[in-house]
């Protein structure tokens, strides 16, 4: 078993490391939602046409 010990200057560096980690999980997360949003509304806008169309169709029937 090999122990290692953790100076001052690794734990800077892995504190250092752990931030970019949040920072870059952070905006994933953040470029996730907002296109996600995107496609829910262009889901969204799609089904409704296709609602509105057949509604029209019915009333002219």
């Amino acid at each position: 078993m090999v122990l290692a010990e953790i100076t001052p200057s690794h734990h800077t560096i892995s504190k250092a490391f752990f931030e970019y980690q949040n920072l870059k999980r952070h905006w994933i997360t953040s470029f996730t939602l907002v296109e996600h949003d995107r496609s829910m509304n262009l889901f969204f806008g799609s089904v409704q046409s296709r609602i509105f169309q057949l509604d029209e169709r019915i009333l002219n029937a």
